[in-house]
């Protein structure tokens, strides 16, 4: 137990350090929430408990675990889920339009402040016109994660994957600081 207690110490640490030289903004937000969790300003709500070889995160409040079950074997199961599939929870920022020639060159010769597709018209042109519409993709170049819970899924997500660009959103910075014990981010980055 004692050995994975160091591990995590030294995941977190190894986490901070990264952060320190790639995202200092939030290398800074990490290092003020360590210090009002510290000083008694900020209440835990969570605890990391490590448990039949994977972690968890127990709710003080309730006493609930956010997995109830093993948290690497959730992982494999979200990876499993991930799939190359252009209808397999996949979207486009944005409506298609169809545009001929002629209508991207107007639209381009346009004020972007008149007309919304003026930014737009010429690059939905060329897609339409040189695009490839394949059921499956070849490659993930960018993916969105919602919620980070332990983190334990994005490294089994990643060794799937290997997109070049990952957006990780965790609204609640308690739980982001758990994760920095168990994943480590510089390895995905």
């Amino acid at each position: 137990m004692e050995n994975i207690e160091q591990q995590a110490i030294q995941t977190y640490q190894n986490n901070m350090a990264y952060f320190a030289a790639s995202h200092p903004e939030l290398h800074k937000k990490m290092q003020v929430l360590e210090a009002a969790m510290e000083g008694g300003q900020f209440p835990q709500k969570y605890e990391l408990q490590y448990q039949n070889g994977y972690f968890d995160v127990i709710a003080l409040a309730s006493g609930d675990f956010l997995y109830g079950k093993n948290s690497l074997e959730y992982a494999k199961k979200m990876a499993k889920n991930v799939t190359f599939k252009r209808d397999d929870h996949c979207f486009e920022a944005f409506t298609h339009f169809s545009y001929t020639k002629e209508d991207a060159e107007a639209y381009d010769a346009m004020d972007i402040c008149d007309e919304r597709h003026t930014g737009t018209a010429a690059l939905q042109h060329y897609i339409t016109e040189n695009g490839v519409e394949r059921a499956s993709m070849k490659h993930i170049h960018k993916f969105i994660f919602l919620g980070t819970g332990l983190g334990v899924h994005l490294r089994e997500i990643d060794k799937k994957i290997h997109a070049s660009c990952y957006l990780i959103i965790e609204d609640d910075l308690e739980m982001f600081r758990l994760s920095l014990f168990v994943t480590d981010y510089s390895v995905i980055a």
